[in-house]
């Protein structure tokens, strides 16, 4: 028999007593929260709501739905993110919102002509603030 053969021969025995790996670990980090969506509907020269309540040190998202071709709406302003964003016409637009701290923070049009604000609040625990 050649030398490999007999290497190999000899090995069976333990390769066949060797225990499967054990299982990888589950991730110890935290499944972060649901992160929470405000709807903003925007038609008629006007966003609706105009006015949200949102959780403060949270982050959230905010939703904008187009639903006409008014010019003045193209485009929503968060001076707070520095953020400028189209809106086309029918299709939503996502804008992730990190965790702000309690205050007001308004949003435009591109012309700051249409106004929304922000109204961050503490929300107390186990309180509703009405979000999908």
């Amino acid at each position: 028999m050649k030398p490999v053969t007999l290497l190999l021969l000899a090995l069976l025995p333990t390769l066949a007593l060797a225990e499967p790996p054990a299982p990888a670990a589950p991730p110890t980090a935290a499944t972060p929260a649901e992160v929470k969506t405000f709807d903003v509907m925007v038609h008629g020269g006007a966003y609706h709501p105009a006015r949200l309540e949102v959780p403060a040190g949270e982050p959230f998202r905010l939703r904008f739905t187009k639903h006409d071709h008014d010019g003045c709406t193209r485009d929503v302003v968060l001076p707070f993110l520095g953020e400028r964003h189209t809106l086309p016409t029918g299709e939503a637009v996502v804008i992730e919102v990190p965790a702000l701290e309690a205050g007001t923070y308004a949003f435009t049009c591109g012309m700051n002509m249409v106004k929304g604000t922000l109204v961050v609040t503490k929300v107390a625990a186990g309180g509703s603030d009405g979000q999908r």
